[in-house]
């Protein structure tokens, strides 16, 4: 109790730097900051192992065990604009990860994906059209076509001047046709190969290859085509709902917990789309967000956190023990206050070198911040409260001695 009571100044403020040693401490077992790991590592993906250093896509595919995958439409208008408008969140696609050869016959394109559209529709924009639903721009309106083949398709300008080209129709001298001869393509059949098997497509729309949209799909699955409610064979049954990762952790964050919550069950089949990664990644950490259970540290971040609680109110304790035997001065409170930022610099330091957000994860630093205003909100109550009562003693002890002395 001597050493206690001689030293309890030190001692309130040893035991305010460890509380805070703790909180830091009981991030790295936080299933938070494993999220934050994976998402830093997906911007890391993206900033090293693709091709424009802007974007990568997982995908989501049903299962024998899943079910039917997510609606897209409703899920598409979930993520539009989710960050900003001019940002690509979602799309539906099919042989994303170019699992089958489909290409337009007379090698008018390259193996392509299928880009899920919904039903045909457009609406003015621009001067041209756009889809309805998803900002891809069009040349024309859009027109019912079922009734000449089920199987629609928006090809690209790209495969419009293929096409032309194969029908001896010449471009301008500045490289572009008319739009006359663009039109003149609308409700013409193409043959498509799937694999080798030939299946009939009608031209619906030609679709403008611009706007960050198109960017964003061209980027992670190349050269693909736009088609409505019927594709070939089996192909519907393997659309593949697409988010895509940018080089901003806490948006990749966003969209981990997002797949989280649709797809529950665990059961869905989730990839990265390799179309434009180049180099090698770690494919299963990089997906680990999804298929592991990441709570069972969860209790030793309770644990710690308790304890780093437990710490700075016996801290504050022994503030308001000393207080009412002295007022700490200026340079104590300095010193004390001083020492409360220091667990955040030393833990920043660590981070700067390793590079491992686990000793400075979002947890960690905003369980920091509110413990250090807690702690000095505390104190200064603490101090208001014990000056108060002494002034008050000195008071009531004044007015004693007067009415003795009268």
């Amino acid at each position: 109790m001597y050493f206690l009571k001689k030293y309890k100044k030190i001692i309130s403020i040893i035991l305010s730097f460890i509380g805070l040693l703790f909180a830091f401490v009981g991030g790295v077992f936080s299933s938070k900051t494993n999220f934050e790991k994976i998402s830093n590592y997906a911007t890391q993906v993206v900033k090293e192992n693709t091709n424009s250093k802007k974007l990568c896509a997982l995908t989501v595919e049903k299962t024998n065990e899943s079910g039917s995958i997510i609606d897209s439409d409703s899920e598409f208008h979930r993520l539009y604009g989710i960050f900003k408008q001019q940002k690509i969140t979602f799309a539906s696609t099919i042989n994303a990860d170019k699992r089958h050869e489909i290409r337009i016959a007379n090698d008018v394109s390259e193996n392509l994906s299928m880009l899920y559209a919904g039903p045909v529709g457009s609406i003015p924009y621009n001067g041209h059209f756009k889809h309805y639903t998803l900002p891809i721009e069009i040349m024309f309106e859009d027109e019912k076509m079922y009734d000449i083949s089920k199987n629609v398709a928006y090809i690209s300008q790209t495969h419009a001047n293929r096409l032309l080209k194969k029908q001896n129709i010449l471009p301008q001298p500045d490289g572009e046709f008319l739009s006359t001869e663009y039109k003149s393509l609308l409700k013409q059949l193409i043959v498509i190969f799937v694999d080798g098997v030939e299946t009939s497509f009608v031209i619906q729309n030609i679709y403008c290859e611009s706007n960050y949209y198109f960017d964003g799909l061209h980027e992670v699955m190349g050269d693909f085509i736009m088609i409505s409610y019927w594709a070939p064979g089996d192909l519907q049954s393997e659309r593949q709902n697409m988010y895509f990762m940018s080089d901003y952790a806490y948006q990749n964050e966003y969209f981990m917990n997002h797949i989280n919550e649709i797809y529950s069950s665990k059961k869905y089949l989730l990839k990265v789309n390799r179309f434009n990664i180049v180099g090698e990644i770690d494919e299963s950490y990089l997906t680990s967000f999804y298929y592991s259970n990441d709570r069972n540290n969860d209790w030793i971040f309770a644990l710690l956190l308790t304890l780093s609680v437990t710490f700075l109110g016996l801290s504050l304790l022994l503030c308001l023990l000393n207080i009412k035997a002295e007022n700490e001065s200026a340079a104590l409170m300095f010193f004390r206050f001083l020492l409360l930022l220091t667990p955040y610099l030393i833990f920043l330091i660590i981070y700067k070198f390793s590079k491992n957000i686990s000793y400075f994860s979002s947890v960690s630093t905003k369980a920091n911040l509110w413990l250090i205003i807690s702690y000095i909100v505390l104190y200064s109550l603490i101090t208001i409260f014990v000056k108060t009562k002494n002034r008050n003693a000195l008071l009531i002890a004044g007015e004693a001695y007067y009415e003795i002395s009268l």
